[in-house]
């Protein structure tokens, strides 16, 4: 999956610039990371332990994306803003040995998760090679977390919402986009998971939505 700079958008944030990317990534230059959010990991295998019967591949979906995304930055951290697992998963899933496998293309890679509220249900977190969990990160003026109502921080960038924008090709059909939700004290990221659903975004006059689709991000 090739990323082409014309595929991606620069965003002035708080003084900063971030740029937004296709397969729904936010990446950093000056601090040479890469931002991602809700990747709902194990979702699949969750849902058929409650008896929903669901295929295999999301997962190695998901990691073929972040892959993409890692090689065209060439990051040198990764922070997720929560919902990194969708719920509590066992050593030796097919999840976590893809995880590890993953994991060894990347040895360098620092990945920070802040806590969401699907990872609460995690309790062995250790099981995941070489991840580092806390409860927000703090850059530069900026405060990262998962849920934005949870800090009163002058600019966050965050996660959980989801968030997606409605277009309506006819009166009986309608495509949803995973945006970039810009805000006067933040940014909330779209899910990275291709596997959950979403809230539909009405911005006001002062936001800007930017989509994120697999080829570009773009403004809305």
């Amino acid at each position: 999956m090739p990323i082409n700079k014309t595929d991606t958008l620069k965003l002035a944030l708080n003084g900063e610039i971030f740029i937004a990317l296709p397969m729904r990534g936010l990446w950093w230059p000056k601090r040479k990371c890469l931002i991602i959010s809700d990747t709902h990991f194990g979702k699949d295998e969750t849902f058929r332990k409650a008896g929903v019967p669901l295929p295999q591949g999301t997962d190695d979906e998901s990691l073929g994306r972040l892959s993409a995304l890692l090689d065209y930055t060439c990051a040198m951290k990764l922070w997720v803003l929560g919902d990194f697992l969708h719920g509590a998963i066992a050593e030796n899933t097919p999840f976590t040995r893809s995880f590890k496998n993953w994991r060894t293309k990347y040895p360098k890679l620092e990945i920070t998760v802040t806590f969401g509220n699907h990872d609460r249900h995690q309790l062995d977190k250790s099981i995941l090679q070489d991840v580092e969990w806390i409860s927000e990160i703090k850059a530069d003026g900026f405060v990262l977390t998962h849920d934005s109502r949870l800090t009163n921080a002058d600019f966050v960038l965050s996660g959980h919402v989801h968030p997606v924008y409605r277009i309506s090709d006819s009166r009986k059909s309608s495509n949803r986009i995973p945006v970039f939700w810009i805000r006067k004290k933040g940014i909330i990221l779209p899910a990275f998971s291709t596997f959950t659903g979403g809230k539909t975004i009405f911005p006001r006059s002062e936001e800007q939505l930017v989509g994120a689709l697999d080829n570009a991000a773009f403004k809305l």
